[in-house]
């Protein structure tokens, strides 16, 4: 036998041998033996014929004779390939009668031909499951939020927040002190989704899984969890008082204060010292207060952040900064050190075509982002700009640079060094193998294709007569990468119009509705004429127009406007019905630029207070309302030209200047919160007030009663003409004409007063131009009998005087007389009337009057639920959108209404819930790190009946 096939077994005998290595093999009575080869290394089992053509050398076996062998050759093996978005798992069969451990190679190719065909597992397994499509790139990260603070800077990335540089007090949030020059992952919140992340001086907020936290120096309460207790990891912020029940979206970091946006409106708590809180105090909060301003009235913020001594917003996807500007802050490109009002940051270079979605003000700095590189402006001096440059200070925004592994558009990270196969994509695979230095023929290519990622639809977890709360599905095969989720709605099941309900990491959404209906103006039950302002109360909400030099039109700034703008009642007056309104006169300085307002029983008051003429405790100004003392069954409200009164229980209350005596209290001192009115007044029943320039008059058990001021004779208490001023109530002369008869009504202009006594007008007081009504210019220091061309008995019921003219409703008609150089007599010319004359109607004015107030240089009156102004025009106080003096009356720019549909409820000014028993409709849009947008199909939900 030839050495290497030794021991052959073969007996044509028939008989059963066993030698060593090859045992009993049996032999075939056809003459044909099958021998089992061991230790040649091929994949399968190799068939040994006699008589064929041996790819091995043949032999002679010297115990049987002559035999040649030949060994089949080796069969391809075809492999199957299935896929899921981001892998292709390729299987394959065993090779047959093999005898030793296989070793498969599995090549890949990117065309049927086996183009760029290269090998990617070679082993003895019989499956492999391909992620790798390619190796990351690296470029800029998706940041969907940036912020800066005074020494240190956070951001988001792939819903994680990151923080670097300077660690104060923990504001890092990395539970230790140490600084980072590099982003560092903030553990604390690892393994929630952060959605919005702002760094203030010595803090930091975040907003994770819908609840807002913070970190970092905690005195003044900036951390908003109702300690003082410093944290250097995150601590939750309280969801109590003006936060409950609302839904938190964002949260901003300042330098001692923190602020948030929740349903659409801003939070704010912490420091307050230069109004950061922008509740329009300086009180600091310990836990968070409603903010107001410019931005933030649209109804339409989406972001706000609190800086050092600056803050921004974002609003329709664009930035808006306002304050201090010292470092460029603002982002605007502009030299101004402070800016009263917000203005446009720059989209001239790196923003351009940008939409923005979150934004935050640092000590110096300011930063903002939306699924782009983050953008930052400002102080640059600690490298916090983020754009590796030296650090110099930028007026408008410059990118920061943060950099890691990316994937291509339809691949995804599966882990820092590898990107999946691509979604929707054909690849091919072929499988070869070899059994030691044999090899098998390779298999023909297999195509295969990936799938494309399912979109993830909306369903209902849970449903009420007015909010769906709605969840979808996680987006698979997401490996290491991030998704976020848009909600969207729409009351189509086409999916026109539809709003955008909620954007985030999050995959729930609570939908409270949103759903503005107009269908009709607002109705006016109330108007004020003051100094070059007007207000009027409109279906329980105040509305102003005209001047608002000193924030006296309460919409949280100093910009005027000439049609009626909605009062802001973020506030303590949110949720109020307003019931009475008063707004002061100025004669034309800037004292009496007040307004104030009676709410469910609460006094509410904003403007000038230099006098303490708010009564908030305080004597700064306030552009949005604040509290006067602590009222809950007020009743009516007068305003002087630097104070301000009110009806309560039957008593009256007043406050600010008090040089006078105005204020009644028997003292003129100044006082800054509201006080009893003392003297005659005590335990009677005071049933209406009024407040002139600086004296103050009440009607009590048919009586009329004044104080303050008597340089004119305005109090009417000396037909010999005495001008004694009093600090406490007198009594009017009842020995005249009001002997004997029961005023009802009363009306103090800037130094005369008028009385409505028993159907009559009877005044008196200072007479420059007629406005006493006698057909005199003469001055009276007692009542004298206004004779006006309406018939005796009509019934009179409004009576009002302003600075120089009067005013009165009769039998549904408005007369005036006095003053008329503005037109504010609404006669149709501008001479002066020394008695009643009838305001022109006819035209637009040509229904019943209803109320009428006479102000400084103008007049407005209440006719079938709206509102009619004549007179001076400057400031556009007449509400007709123009400054066009007006001699006769003009139609304010109606409000328009925002109704419900059936069952809804009205959650905001402008916005109503979702109606019971109504479907809506649905979808949900998926972006994986940015890229690969996926949008589901319309999903109708119906909420309960």
């Amino acid at each position: 036998m030839r050495r290497g096939l030794r021991h052959l077994p073969v007996d044509p005998g028939g008989r059963r041998v066993a030698r060593r290595g090859l045992r009993r093999l049996p032999v075939r009575t056809d003459g044909r033996h099958r021998l089992g080869l061991l230790g040649l290394g091929v994949l399968a089992a190799l068939t040994l014929v006699w008589q064929q053509q041996a790819t091995l050398a043949s032999y002679t076996d010297v115990e049987f004779g002559r035999a040649t062998f030949t060994a089949a050759t080796l069969d391809a093996i075809t492999p199957g390939i299935t896929t899921t978005a981001a892998t292709a798992t390729t299987t394959w069969p065993k090779a047959s009668g093999t005898w030793a451990t296989p070793n498969y190679v599995l090549s890949g190719a990117t065309s049927a031909g086996g183009a760029n065909a290269t090998v990617v597992y070679s082993g003895t397994a019989r499956t492999y499951t391909q992620t790798l499509g390619s190796v990351p790139g690296t470029g800029a990260l998706p940041l969907t939020d940036i912020t800066t603070g005074g020494t240190h800077s956070c951001g988001i990335a792939r819903g994680q927040v990151y923080c670097w540089g300077t660690d104060s007090n923990g504001a890092l949030g990395l539970g230790a002190t140490t600084s980072a020059s590099t982003p560092t992952l903030v553990s604390g919140l690892a393994g929630t989704l952060v959605t919005d992340v702002s760094a203030g001086t010595s803090h930091t907020c975040a907003v994770a899984d819908g609840t807002a936290f913070c970190w970092g120096l905690n005195s003044n309460g900036r951390l908003g969890n109702g300690t003082t207790t410093s944290s250097n990891v995150p601590v939750a912020v309280s969801t109590g008082g003006v936060l409950s029940g609302r839904t938190v979206t964002a949260v901003s970091a300042g330098d001692a204060h923190s602020c948030a946006v929740a349903d659409g409106l801003a939070f704010c708590w912490g420091l307050n010292t230069n109004g950061r809180l922008g509740d329009g105090t300086t009180t600091s909060r310990a836990t968070p207060v409603a903010v107001v301003g410019p931005v933030a009235s649209t109804g339409n913020v989406t972001a706000v952040s609190a800086g050092s001594t600056h803050s921004c917003a974002i609003a329709d996807g664009a930035a808006y900064c306002w304050g201090n500007n010292g470092n460029g802050q603002l982002g605007n490109g502009g030299t101004a050190t402070t800016v009263s009002t917000p203005v446009a940051v720059s989209t001239s270079g790196v923003l351009s075509g940008r939409t923005l979605r979150s934004i935050s003000a640092g000590s110096n700095t300011s930063c903002a982002a939306g699924g782009t590189p983050g953008s930052c402006w400002g102080l640059g001096s600690s490298g916090q700009l983020g754009n590796g440059s030296t650090p110099t200070d930028q007026t408008t925004p410059v990118d920061a640079d943060l950099t890691g592994p990316t994937c291509p558009d339809g691949a995804v990270r599966v882990d820092a060094g590898t990107c999946s196969l691509f979604q929707g994509t054909s690849y091919w695979g072929r499988l070869g193998y070899s059994i030691g230095t044999w090899t098998a023929p390779d298999s023909d290519w297999v195509k295969a294709t990936t799938d494309t990622r399912s979109a993830v639809s909306p369903s209902a977890s849970s449903r009420t007569s007015t909010t769906l709360a709605l969840g979808w599905s996680k987006v698979s095969e997401l490996f290491d990468s991030y998704a976020e989720y848009t909600l969207q709605r729409s009351t189509s099941a086409t999916g026109s119009n539809p709003s955008t309900i909620y954007k985030g990491g999050l995959r729930t959404a609570i939908d409270r509705g949103g759903l503005p209906t107009r269908t009709s103006n607002l109705d006016v039950s109330l108007v004020s004429s003051g100094g070059d302002q007007t207000c009027a109360v409109l279906e329980g909400s105040v509305y102003c127009w005209g001047d608002n030099t000193n924030g006296e039109l309460g919409t949280g700034n100093t910009t005027g406007t000439t049609t009626p703008t909605a009062v802001i009642d973020t506030g303590g007056l949110a949720g109020r019905t307003v019931t009475a309104v008063s707004a002061a006169m100025d004669n034309g300085g800037d004292n009496g630029e007040h307004t104030c307002v009676v709410a469910d029983g609460a006094v509410f008051c904003w403007g000038l207070n230099t006098d303490g003429e708010l009564g908030d405790g305080t004597t700064t100004q306030r552009t949005s309302p604040v509290e006067a003392g602590s009222f809950t069954d007020a009743t009516q409200v007068a305003t002087g030209y630097m104070h301000s009164c009110a009806l309560s229980g039957g008593q009256v209350y007043c406050w600010g200047d008090n040089s006078r005596g105005q204020l009644g209290d028997g003292t003129t001192r100044q006082r800054n919160n509201p006080v009893l009115v003392q003297g005659l007044l005590a335990g009677r029943t005071v049933t209406a007030i009024a407040a002139g320039a600086a004296h103050t008059c009440a009607v009590a058990d048919g009586a009329v009663y004044c104080w303050g001021s008597n340089v004119s004779g305005q109090l009417g208490i000396d037909s010999s003409g005495s001008g004694t001023n009093s600090s406490l109530p007198v009594v009017v002369l009842t020995s005249g004409v009001l002997n004997g008869r029961t005023v009802t009504q009363v009306a103090a202009g800037e130094a005369h007063t008028c009385v409505v006594a028993d159907g009559s007008v009877y005044c008196w007081g200072y007479n420059s131009n007629g406005q006493v009504g006698d057909n005199s210019t003469t001055t009276r220091t007692a009542p004298v009998a206004v004779s006006g061309p309406w018939a005796s008995g009509d019934d009179l019921t409004s009576l009002s005087a302003g600075m120089y003219h009067t005013c009165v409703v009769a039998a549904g008609k408005a007369y005036c007389w006095g003053d008329n150089a503005r037109g504010q007599i609404g006669n149709g010319n501008t001479t002066d009337q020394r008695t009643p004359t009838a305001v022109t109607s006819g035209g637009v004015l040509s229904g019943t009057v209803d109320q009428i107030s006479a102000g400084e240089l103008h007049t407005c009156a209440v006719s079938g639920s709206a509102t009619y102004c004549w007179g001076y025009n400057s400031t556009g106080q007449l509400g007709d959108t123009t400054t066009t003096q007006r001699t006769t009356p003009v139609a304010v720019t109606a409000v328009a209404a925002t109704a419900c549909a059936s069952g809804a409820t009205l959650i905001t000014p402008t916005s109503c819930s979702l109606a019971p028993g109504k479907t809506y409709y649905y979808r949900v849009k998926f972006t994986v790190d940015g890229n690969m947008s996926t949008t589901s199909d319309w999903v109708g939900i119906k909420t309960s009946n």
